[in-house]
């Protein structure tokens, strides 16, 4: 597994020295920068003050009513007594801090009001009876009292044309808080009524949590046509982050969820830090390959005769809430009774005549006739960047993904099964669910071991990098035109027309507006001038850009990010011409002959190919795995 740091700020600000930011940028005012720090520090204690709020709020009526025995009536008289509380510790502890915060600062004031808050949400969380809730309660309202010294922060940093404009920005952020908090903490308290006090305590510094539901599922609406294709799922997920501009996220998600996050974060990688994917790769390979073995129009019909079925079925009805827990109960046997009520109470909705049904939709259970292909479900895996978890039930039906190869296309995947669990292993297990979130999590935080050579050391090593991409920054830049240009193309000789049985795949790094081709290397020293043309990888990307922009390159630039004494970018330009994509065409022809002869076997143990992207294709090559026993068993 990679470890890997997150970074608050981006180290590349510290790149750039001050002169020459200076020399292309207006120099900046002081005044509207502290400004925009100051706000931006408000806006978020305000939105975290009030979605920790929120996400309590659901869930705190059913605590008391735990309390009470049960006792609804007086539940409720309990739960205003609480809120008179908090309203009441509102109205003396605001002028109070607001006076405070204009003798000592509002900074400090602030600060110790969050750091407050957050203890008296561990508080309440282990609140043994009402009075040490009713306690609670209190110091909640008056640690919450600092929105007076917030809106006096604003007014102190903010010029007075802008004040408006600001409050109103701060005025959303409340609403933001309400709305979001409530919505989380219902699906909190599903697990237990306690653990919303506990989110609430952790979220204030780190998180902002959206648990949306897809498609069919929970409160969404159902599919007019009974059509969940996977494309629609991805696209929702793609509008979510995009619309709200969430990314980089963490991704949690289960199943159907799972699969749907994988692919998206394999389509846009750079908006994912991390994923969990809980059961979500699908079928084994085993069940693929039966189904890819019935011919299309079976498929087909099948669809046709299970939509033609449902379409007369009408959703399941249960006199009672007590029928649909039980039912719940017999399907995950693994569920505390607990976890199954609550489940079973947020998973159905009243019909008018007063029975009970499932809110998911069965249309959704249809398998589609037809999906992504295998190979580009993989390729998608393959361009997946962060650091991804799958967890599976050894007890579920979906098997182990590192022993059928499910597991083989992803850069950097951890592969963790749990006993006694099955597809819902985090309800089966989600003590255990929780121990491997933070075992894993802990573990990509932590700094990976290190040897440098005598002559070298970490701190040199950044001072390079820093003065590499210092120097690439101020270079003269081209128009691009593409990045990361992915391309699977049929390798052909161009002189008679031959070509090989498997694709050419690749990816360029970066294609400019001119039609040049950059390919970027890091290296100790300069690539010789005289080895140039004979570089098969430009001769690959040359040849692929051809083909799929229809005319050749202008030229391919090679450049080398030198880690010299004195760090230096060197660029080198050359071009090629057909007789290259013959010579390119006899060397993939008489290497896969090697392979498939057992003369040449691509060397799948080394230490590199667990983080190399190429290495799902060397699996695909016909013959290889056969080849490769037979030579073991010769040697042997």
């Amino acid at each position: 597994m990679k470890s890997s740091v997150p970074f608050r700020s981006s180290p590349l600000q510290s790149s750039i020295p001050k002169e020459r930011s200076l020399s292309y940028a207006a120099p900046p005012t002081p005044q509207p920068q502290a400004s925009r720090a100051a706000f931006t520090f408000i806006l978020v204690t305000v939105l975290l003050d009030f979605l920790a709020f929120g996400i309590i709020a659901p869930v705190l009526p059913n605590l008391i009513i735990q309390f009470e025995g049960g006792n609804i009536a007086r539940a409720a008289a309990i739960t205003g007594y609480f809120g008179f509380a908090w309203a009441l510790m509102q109205f003396i502890f605001s002028p109070i801090l607001g006076a405070w915060s204009d003798r000592f600062g509002r900074r400090p004031v602030i600060l110790i009001s969050c750091f407050g808050l957050g203890l008296d949400y561990i508080f309440m969380a282990l609140a043994p009876s009402l009075r040490w809730l009713l306690v609670g309660r209190i110091i909640s309202g008056i640690t919450a009292s600092n929105i007076s010294s917030a809106f006096a922060y604003v007014t102190d940093v903010t010029p007075p044309e802008k004040r408006a404009k600001q409050f109103g920005y701060l005025a959303a952020s409340f609403g933001m808080g309400f709305i979001i908090g409530p919505a989380v903490g219902g699906l909190l308290g599903n697990i237990n009524l306690r653990f919303p006090f506990w989110a609430a305590a952790a979220l204030r510094d780190d998180w902002h949590i959206i648990a949306p539901d897809l498609r069919g599922h929970g409160d969404s609406q159902w599919s007019a046509d009974g059509n969940y294709a996977m494309t629609g799922y991805i696209y929702d997920l793609a509008q979510l982050i995009h619309g709200q501009r969430l990314g980089p996220v963490t991704i949690i998600a289960h199943s159907l969820g799972g699969n749907v996050a994988l692919r998206y974060a394999g389509l846009y990688p750079e908006t994912v830090a991390r994923l969990v994917a809980i059961e979500g790769l699908g079928p084994s390979p085993k069940a693929w390959a039966e189904r890819s073995a019935t011919p299309i129009a079976a498929r087909l019909d099948e669809w046709i005769r299970e939509q033609r079925g449902l379409a007369g079925r009408l959703p399941r009805r249960y006199a009672s809430i007590e029928d649909a827990f039980r039912r719940m109960q017999d399907e995950n046997p693994h569920l505390t009774a607990e976890q199954a009520r609550h489940l079973t109470v947020h998973g159905v909705n009243q019909n008018e005549d007063g029975t009970y049904s499932w809110k998911f939709d069965n249309y959704v259970r249809v398998f589609p006739p037809y999906d992504m292909r295998g190979q580009d479900i993989k390729h998608l895996w393959s361009r997946i960047a962060c650091p991804t978890l799958l967890l599976y039930g050894k007890e579920s039906r979906s098997g182990n993904p590192a022993d059928d190869g499910r597991a083989a296309p992803f850069r950097d995947a951890t592969v963790v099964g749990l006993d006694h669990a099955g597809h819902w292993l985090h309800h089966d297990r989600l003590d255990e669910v929780l121990r491997v979130f933070e075992a894993d999590w802990h573990a990509q935080l932590l700094d990976a071991e290190v040897i440098f050579p005598d002559d070298d050391s970490k701190e040199k090593l950044v001072h390079k990098g820093k003065e590499l991409l210092s120097q690439y920054y101020h270079r003269p830049s081209k128009l691009v035109r593409d990045a990361e240009v992915y391309f699977q193309l049929p390798l052909v000789n161009p002189a008679t027309g031959e070509a090989l049985d498997i694709p050419l795949r690749g990816v360029i790094d970066l294609v400019n507006a001119d039609d040049t081709i950059d390919e970027f290397k890091t290296a100790a020293r300069r690539f010789a001038l005289e080895d140039l043309p004979d570089n098969i990888q430009l001769t690959a990307y040359s040849y692929a850009f051809e083909l799929l922009y229809g005319r050749p390159p202008r030229d391919l630039r090679l450049i080398t990010f030198l880690r010299t004494k004195n760090p230096d970018i060197d660029v080198q330009v050359t071009g090629r011409a057909k007789v290259d994509y013959e010579r390119l065409f006899n060397i993939g022809k008489e290497v896969l002959k090697g392979v498939r002869a057992g003369v040449f076997i691509p060397s799948r143990g080394c230490w590199l190919c667990k983080d190399c992207e190429y290495d799902p294709d060397c699996r695909e090559w016909a013959g290889n795995e056969e080849v490769m026993v037979g030579v073991q068993a010769a040697g042997k």
